[in-house]
């Protein structure tokens, strides 16, 4: 499968399978993302991986409490056969706590990651490449 066929593919994923992820398969995904390029190959990133079923569970009820409740993504996980779900909007002072980081720490993202509870391809319902395209 090319590039474009997987990225016409790739979805959200919201609900998994309870089945663990491979180490393997999470490390390749961070091998993919630590090749990126980045600003003066300052390679800005920290990724920790939540693997431990108490400690999801106690990440998720810190995350998105309160305000929070609402709850896109790797190639490499795609082709693992994997589901993501890019997540923007979550409580950043619980997390760090949480995960034990300092107070200095910044976290950007939370990604979720498993095996898709139901792996068919929703339609995709996107604006046209006219609608969001301009040339100056």
């Amino acid at each position: 499968m090319n590039f474009l066929e997987l990225v016409q593919k790739r979805q959200s994923t919201r609900t998994y399978l309870s089945r663990p992820v491979d180490r393997e398969k999470i490390d390749r995904c961070i091998d993919a993302a630590r090749l990126a390029p980045s600003a003066c190959n300052s390679q800005p990133w920290s990724f920790v991986i939540v693997d431990d079923p108490e400690k999801k569970q106690e990440l998720a009820e810190n995350a998105f409490s309160g305000i929070y409740s609402i709850v896109s993504a790797a190639k490499q996980a795609a082709e693992e056969g994997l589901g993501t779900c890019w997540i923007g909007w979550f409580n950043e002072k619980k997390v760090k706590k949480t995960l034990g980081l300092p107070r200095t720490a910044h976290v950007d993202v939370l990604i979720t990651m498993g095996y898709p509870a139901d792996p068919a391809v929703r339609e995709k319902n996107r604006k046209t490449l006219e609608e969001i395209r301009r040339y100056a």
